[in-house]
């Protein structure tokens, strides 16, 4: 037999293993010790690399690792943080710039390409070299000519740093203390004012999520805003992060108004809408466990006021 059949029969024993396991999926049950020690080892038994999944965005390339919480997201839901994607789609249209800082394997690039079409353009920056590598295959496999894949870090300047590899590929950063922490290697930095020099506009849409280095990222882009006086931030605010990377979550906000984002709207996932909100009120989001969320929150940032949006 194969090897071609032998990774299709495997591929189609892992898909079938997912679909008897989607029902069940979130409720607890793999807590208790017995199930949770069967479905373990059916997983690591069943699984295959990666698959090819159809998402709102075409056709992508996800790990089928367990520990890799937005795979799990994918193949048990069908879905990654659904009303982002959604506001992400209603803002993202024909001709549109998009920069995806911390791009992973292009989730948020994919769908911007896809929406943004031939006269868009989509820059997606991701350091880590197995994600940059799942990334690129990722574009080619949608043939998205309009985007430009970036093997770097954003941060305020131009330079290296090291970056933390975590077991779960969506927590790779700067923290050397964060739990799962596996390794470290360097990377190459960069401001999106260092990059972007001399052609800063049009930029019409930043996605930033970069667990909890976002304030370095907006001190080095202040020309790029100042240039873009349309530009929409989607970020991540994780208060946790942004205080083990030496920035204050306060300090984030402000700086966020400063730059003149006076209008920040959270972007309540568990209700499935956008709130205009204030620090106070971003902070006790993040510090709410009664549903189980983590702790941080995502933040659409506007310089004029929006009507909001369901």
């Amino acid at each position: 037999m194969s090897r071609n059949i032998i990774k299709e029969l495997k591929t189609a024993s892992f898909k079938t293993f997912i679909s008897l396991v989607k029902p069940l999926w979130g409720k607890g049950l793999a807590r208790i010790p017995p199930l949770g020690a069967i479905y373990r080892y059916l997983y690591r038994n069943l699984s295959v690399n990666e698959i090819i999944m159809q998402v709102h965005s075409g056709r992508m390339i996800i790990r089928t690792s367990y520990l890799d919480g937005f795979s799990n997201e994918l193949l048990y839901r069908n879905a990654y943080e659904q009303y982002e994607t959604k506001l992400f789609e209603q803002f993202v249209i024909k001709g549109t710039t998009v920069v995806d800082i911390g791009a992973n394997v292009g989730y948020y690039t994919l769908l911007a390409a896809k929406l943004s079409g031939n006269k868009g353009k989509v820059f997606a920056f991701e350091p880590e070299p197995d994600n940059y590598a799942l990334l690129v295959r990722n574009i080619e496999l949608n043939n998205y000519g309009n985007v430009i894949p970036v093997k770097m870090a954003v941060t305020s300047r131009k330079g290296e740093a090291n970056l933390f590899i975590n077991k779960e590929p969506g927590a790779h950063g700067f923290l050397p203390d964060r739990e799962g922490v596996v390794g470290i290697t360097t990377v190459e930095t960069i401001s999106l004012d260092e990059y972007f020099k001399g052609r800063e506009y049009p930029i019409n849409i930043i996605k930033i999520d970069v667990e909890g280095s976002e304030l370095e990222v907006l001190a080095g882009m202040q020309n790029v805003i100042s240039h873009n006086k349309n530009i929409k931030i989607f970020t991540e605010f994780w208060p946790l992060g942004l205080e083990k990377c030496g920035s204050p979550p306060r300090r984030y906000w402000d700086i966020l108004i400063k730059s003149g984002f006076k209008h920040i709207y959270l972007i309540n996932e568990q209700e499935q809408r956008l709130e205009p909100t204030d620090f106070s009120s971003v902070m006790r989001y993040c510090e709410d466990t009664s549903i189980g969320k983590l702790p941080s929150a995502n933040l659409l940032c506007v310089k004029m006021p929006l009507k909001v949006m369901q």
